[in-house]
């Protein structure tokens, strides 16, 4: 959407493999919240918890719109949390390389221009590829695409989520 406020970078393939999605943290140290259970009795009192940010999944990441010098708009890097543990953890930074600025040393908030974004989403592509010149001998060179998506990745986030428990809080 042109007039949305935060853009979303997805990572579904790194380095030649598929980014495993899902929880950040299964550590058993680190327990989610307990399950809910549906009361059958409608009189009863109910009980509720505040579940904010489910469905967050490691390859997502957000950019938020920031307005620079002159009034033009780019989207800057941004992240996310996983609060459906007890502990809270930030999410896995961006793995892919055309998803980071600066230097391992220095680095910085990776930004898009907001003229570069298209309503659909853009897809981008790098491959190796193995060639011969004209002489035969093998040419080894990096391949980029890029191109509007067909049909636009979706995941439900539902921030601010609030669901039944069994007992009280």
């Amino acid at each position: 959407d042109e007039q949305a406020n935060v853009l979303w970078a997805l990572e579904r393939i790194v380095e030649g493999r598929a980014v495993v999605s899902g929880q950040v943290d299964p550590n058993p140290a680190n327990p989610s919240y307990p399950d809910t259970v549906h009361q059958s009795d409608l009189q009863a009192p109910r009980f509720y918890r505040y579940l904010p940010a489910m469905g967050i999944e490691t390859g997502w990441h957000p950019y938020a719109i920031d307005w620079k010098n002159g009034g033009d708009a780019w989207f800057v890097q941004g992240g996310l949390a996983d609060y459906s543990k007890q502990h809270p953890q930030p999410m896995p930074r961006p793995r892919a390389e055309l998803l980071k600025a600066g230097t391992a040393a220095a680095p910085k908030l990776h930004q898009i221009a907001a003229s570069a974004v298209v309503p659909g989403g853009i897809e981008f592509e790098r491959r190796w590829q193995l060639a011969r010149d004209a002489a035969g001998r093998p040419v080894l060179w990096m391949q980029r695409q890029r191109r509007i998506l067909r049909n636009v990745p979706a995941r439900t986030i539902r921030f601010d989520a609030m669901e039944e428990t069994s007992g009280a809080p």
